[in-house]
């Protein structure tokens, strides 16, 4: 979203950039939306596991807060925590 473009030193850009750097390798996971009302919601990070070059294998839980823009549903805040596997 504009919220999270706005808030990324960098802009979104630099944090595909940034993220393409790190080598990644493999991307799972398993996701479940909630609390969906109106142009907002969430999306519950039930498993991922995420395997890069940078970071080695980690397992991430969480969620994201979603909102709608003319008519696609895009991150505005990601509220992960990750440890390695």
């Amino acid at each position: 979203s504009q919220h999270e473009r706005d808030s990324q030193a960098g802009g979104e850009d630099s944090w595909i950039k940034g993220h393409e750097q790190e080598g990644i390798q493999s991307a799972v996971g398993t996701f479940s939306a909630s609390n969906l009302s109106g142009d907002t919601g969430t999306v519950n990070v039930d498993s991922l596991r995420t395997v890069d070059n940078a970071n080695g294998c980690q397992t991430w839980t969480g969620n994201y807060s979603m909102v709608r823009q003319n008519g696609v549903w895009l991150i505005d805040w990601a509220n992960l925590n990750s440890q390695g596997c």
